[in-house]
């Protein structure tokens, strides 16, 4: 049923497409992705919350139209580095 309510909600978000691999328990597993195009932004702060929220508010912008107005499909992978 959790799996029929996150499709609905959510069918309409990009994801990377892949290939799974290799099982390593329960928790993950190997995955191989195929060839796409990625973004990344830099946000710099002493504390966590802003600094994340300042780097997806930059990334939220350029999907919106900031890149030269053309607008962009929102993907669900998110992913940050701390340093």
């Amino acid at each position: 049923m959790l799996k029929t309510l996150g499709n609905a909600l959510f069918s309409k978000i990009q994801t990377p497409k892949f290939t799974p691999g290799e099982k390593q328990g329960e928790d993950y597993e190997v995955r191989t992705y195929h060839a796409a195009r990625w973004v990344s932004t830099t946000s710099t702060g002493l504390q966590w919350d802003p600094a994340i929220s300042g780097g997806f508010r930059k990334l939220f912008k350029y999907i919106q139209g900031t890149n030269n107005n053309t607008p962009l499909h929102m993907a669900s992978l998110g992913q940050f580095l701390a340093k």
